[in-house]
């Protein structure tokens, strides 16, 4: 009797738990977008590449609408670089999570650089919160960046003393030495490139797309 009252007060607090869970719906609808914040070489750019499906992270927006949350940026002290973590939601979608909604919230983050006054962006670390049924849960990523663990357990490579080596970022985008990082060192791996600008390969390395590229080649003619 002991036991079955215990199993029974497992399953009361796994059920409100559950329920409470399920009740917390947060969705984007009616939520400032923070647009006028950020400079619309930027936005325009993230706009169109989160809603032509110019990368596999998107593939489920054709068709779909889409609302767009710009939740922090981060900006050198020239304002020439940028981190800037995005949350959109995608309407009338299966809801892996949680099947009382109809729609899909994730977030990414985006990091890129003014060249001659056009800003040249990248999808920073692809595998971000996917799923989600709050925008405010995937927001929680805005406390990973600027936390111990991403400054910890998120690594870039380098070279010492013409040996490649690796090593963590060390300081987070709310922080003004992040611009001066070796996330923002060139020549470490590639001529002229950043880390963040590099796609790996267990065989090598080679240049990723930016977003102003995946534009050009995947969404130019939708």
């Amino acid at each position: 009797m002991k036991y079955a009252n215990i199993y029974i007060l497992i399953f009361i607090i796994c059920f409100y738990s559950c329920k409470n869970k399920y009740d917390e719906v947060h969705s984007l609808k009616g939520v400032p977008t923070n647009e006028e914040l950020l400079p619309t070489g930027i936005t325009s750019l993230i706009d169109k590449c989160i809603k032509c499906e110019c990368h596999w992270r998107f593939n489920r927006h054709i068709g779909k609408e889409v609302f767009i949350r710009y939740s922090k940026s981060y900006f050198s002290p020239d304002s020439s670089k940028a981190f800037i973590i995005v949350v959109h939601q995608i309407n009338d979608v299966e809801n892996r999570a949680n099947p009382n909604v109809d729609f899909e919230i994730r977030g990414d983050a985006f990091i890129g650089y003014k060249n001659k006054n056009e800003w040249k962006l990248y999808l920073y670390k692809s595998m971000m919160p996917v799923g989600y049924y709050s925008y405010k849960e995937v927001e929680d990523m805005i406390a990973f960046f600027e936390g111990e663990n991403y400054r910890s357990k998120t690594y870039t490579n380098f070279y010492d003393n013409n040996k490649k080596s690796q090593g963590p970022v060390g300081v987070s985008p709310n922080d003004p030495d992040f611009w001066n990082s070796q996330l923002w060192q060139q020549n470490l791996e590639i001529k002229e490139v950043y880390p963040f600008e590099i796609q790996r390969y267990n065989v090598g390395a080679e240049k990723e797309l930016s977003i102003n590229e995946l534009l050009n080649e995947r969404c130019s003619s939708k």
